[in-house]
């Protein structure tokens, strides 16, 4: 997209749009965060989700062979049933990676007091989001391995920040609007400093300018501070019994809608063109397009990964996955740390006696 475009109503417009909306990985981090600093820690549960991962990639290569008439190679295959090695998945690689360091994250967390955990995350964001940006901007070395904030050092970062807030937050329900503003002002600093200034002075200034510190929009400080302010407003809003349930109900399968959209084989034959059918046909209103097909395709797949839920539930996905966790843990009952940490809580949950 050229800088006339982004300045143009049109572009600009979905770019405003789609700058507001870059926090959603991050976001999910500081949930994960916030949820399980305190939550029994299964390995199962990162098992199920491997499971559903393969199931979804052999589902939809089928699928796709047949529809698109091609044969299913071997390496189609090895790749369906081996994402992580693969990277065919880049979240949910970096995901298990943090899932295998949450107990040492949470037993860290636990021990640190408030203020040595606000002294420890300062320090984190400053370097990470401050030093970091700058040292890449002159010498395009990534010191820190944050790789833009697609790197499980970031991932840890977020999570650890979304622990804090469970940990060390009185939720204060009279803010909820200053929440709401800040989530705004900073996605719309965000776009300003990635997109719109530097188009500005390009097509009006003839001058080549870059963003230093929202380069990478995942790690910017801007991201950061704007999806903080999210988890603030979304921790002090009250819900109710029929509000809560229905979240309750439709936050396990949005993971569904994650692994079907970012199919390789569905983002490149779907994902990645509808935005430009929509471009070649809807004029100004490209963004309530994109907006609504957007919303198709997540009540699409939401629909799928219920189905596929309650086909798991009729096999019995998760108690396969509880009994091989449980022998493994019989296989680390004699290294209490492991064991401690990894295993116990499952163990525990399952009633099983004399393991130890």
């Amino acid at each position: 997209m050229s800088y006339n475009d982004a300045l143009s109503v049109k572009y600009g417009l979905a770019d405003f749009v789609t700058f507001f909306c870059f926090g959603a990985v991050n976001t999910y981090l500081l949930i994960s965060g916030y949820v399980n600093i305190d939550a029994k820690y299964k390995p199962s549960r990162i098992m199920q989700l491997w499971i559903e991962v393969v199931f979804y990639c052999l589902i939809i290569t089928a699928i796709s062979a047949i529809i698109l008439k091609r044969p299913i190679t071997g390496t189609a295959i090895l790749k369906a049933v081996t994402p992580i090695i693969h990277h065919e998945y880049w979240f949910f690689t970096r995901y298990v990676l943090l899932f295998l360091l949450m107990p040492i994250i949470n037993a860290v967390a636990h021990r640190m007091s408030k203020k040595c955990y606000r002294v420890f995350l300062a320090v984190v964001y400053v370097l990470f989001c401050l030093v970091a940006p700058i040292i890449k901007k002159y010498t395009d070395i990534d010191i820190f391995l944050l790789k833009g904030g697609y790197s499980t050092v970031w991932f840890v970062a977020m999570y650890m920040t979304g622990a804090y807030f469970k940990l060390h937050f009185e939720p204060k329900k009279k803010r909820k609007t200053v929440y709401l503003l800040g989530f705004t002002v900073f996605s719309l600093l965000l776009y300003l400093d990635n997109e719109f200034i530097p188009a500005f002075v390009k097509q009006y200034r003839n001058m080549e300018i870059s963003s230093v510190l929202s380069a990478d929009t995942y790690s910017s400080p801007f991201t950061v501070l704007a999806v903080v302010f999210v988890l603030l407003l979304f921790i002090n809003l009250d819900f109710g019994d029929k509000a809560k349930n229905f979240i309750c109900a439709v936050g396990p399968l949005t993971f569904g809608v994650y692994i079907i959209s970012d199919n390789p084989i569905i983002r490149k034959n779907i994902i990645s063109e509808l935005p430009k059918f929509i471009d070649r046909n809807s004029g100004n209103l490209m963004v309530i397009w994109i907006i609504l097909f957007a919303a198709a395709v997540f009540i699409s797949c939401l629909l799928i990964e219920f189905a596929v839920q309650l086909l798991f539930g009729k096999i019995g996905v998760r108690r396969m996955c509880d009994k091989i966790c449980l022998l493994l843990a019989n296989l680390f009952k004699k290294i209490p740390p492991i064991y401690n940490l990894y295993f116990a809580d499952l163990v525990n949950s399952c009633g099983v006696k004399d393991t130890k």
